[in-house]
């Protein structure tokens, strides 16, 4: 499993998604079934966490699942989450953890 973590503003989450599904498409090799898509909100904690996956297939390994992880990162968040206690972010900004297996 490869786990990134990107900072964007909330307006920008759609875009940072799409970059890097057509990254994973293009240069990684990966074949991404966009009708398996599939959305969840939870809260881990006090920590409410939205996923969005596609099954998919690596050229170089086979069978994966491409999701993102999306969090706001204001009020404290990354530093609980461990994510990047040292940013300093305006209280908008989401801290999506782009997770590639």
């Amino acid at each position: 499993m490869t786990v990134f973590f990107e900072v964007t503003s909330p307006k920008g989450v759609e875009d940072l998604i799409d970059e890097n599904v057509d990254w994973l498409m293009k240069d990684q090799k990966v074949e991404i079934d966009r009708k398996s898509q599939s959305e969840k909100d939870f809260k881990n904690g006090d920590i409410n966490w939205r996923r969005i996956s596609w099954d998919g297939n690596s050229e170089e390994f086979g069978p994966t699942t491409v999701g993102f992880l999306m969090t706001r990162a204001g009020n404290h968040t990354l530093e609980k989450t461990r994510c990047a206690p040292s940013l300093q972010l305006p209280t908008n900004s989401v801290c999506p953890a782009t997770v590639r297996a």
